[in-house]
């Protein structure tokens, strides 16, 4: 070994692998690199993986089936030790063909942010419960007063990105409407762009006149939510004593 460090021979890892059965990596399949929400999973998966011996190889489908699916035959081609694996949906064809590809391999797999369940003993699934966390939303909102909400989203964004942002405003304005939240089409706040989208939406916010805006806006996801809250700061709109 010391011999090896004075040299500066780096061993041959792929030859490794075909000799102990083990490539001592884990593949990790993110929707997209821009979305804040991953970076302490990936700090925390990388702190867990150096304790034990093991890499991360991390690639992005950017809500691409075609990419996904050639990333995680990557990973099987590689012989990863398991995959964790956040879908860009889990309900089409291409979904299941790609858990059949995983389990033929025998590798072992965790799925976040699905949101049915799968009844395997390689699956290992954080699962996500659009409709109750978005009623909790709706409820927490009302029990702050708010009667007067507006919600923003990217329905037009496009791809499974835009469908997911679809299925949201829907699953909103159900449990607002349930709950007898008013929420009027003029409040619906909508962009072709969730991660920087909502520096814009702030400035359509705070075009209507101060008594006739929204008291509270529902972000349908996280990075709309961080953009509105720079815009509204920007335009000097306090966050939340002037909009929730």
């Amino acid at each position: 070994l010391k011999a090896a460090d004075e040299l500066g021979y780096v061993r041959n890892e792929t030859a490794r692998t075909l000799v102990s059965g083990k490539a001592h990596a884990i593949g990790v399949l993110l929707t997209s690199m821009e979305n804040a929400f991953f970076a302490p999973m990936l700090n925390e998966m990388s702190t867990i993986g150096d304790a034990r011996g093991y890499s991360l190889s991390t690639s992005f489908s950017f809500w691409d089936t075609e990419r996904e699916t050639r990333r995680l035959k990557s990973f099987c081609g590689r012989r990863y030790d398991g995959i964790i694996w956040v879908p860009s949906t889990s309900t089409d064809e291409r979904f299941a063909r790609n858990i059949e590809l995983i389990e033929s391999m025998n590798i072992p797999y965790a799925l976040l942010g699905t949101n049915e369940p799968l009844t395997s003993a390689k699956c290992c699934q954080v699962r996500v419960d659009n409709k109750q966390a978005l009623t909790l939303g709706v409820d927490y909102l009302l029990a702050l007063g708010h009667a007067q909400t507006g919600i923003a989203t990217a329905t037009t964004s496009g791809g499974r990105r835009g469908e997911l942002h679809q299925a949201r405003l829907k699953q909103i304005q159900t449990a607002a409407k349930t709950r007898g939240m008013r929420i009027s089409e003029e409040f619906i706040f909508d962009t072709s762009d969730n991660a920087y989208g909502g520096v814009e939406l702030a400035k359509r916010v705070v075009n209507i006149p101060k008594a006739q805006r929204p008291t509270a806006i529902f972000a349908a996801d996280d990075m709309l939510a961080r953009g509105l809250i720079a815009g509204l700061t920007c335009l000097d709109v306090n966050v939340p004593p002037e909009i929730s």
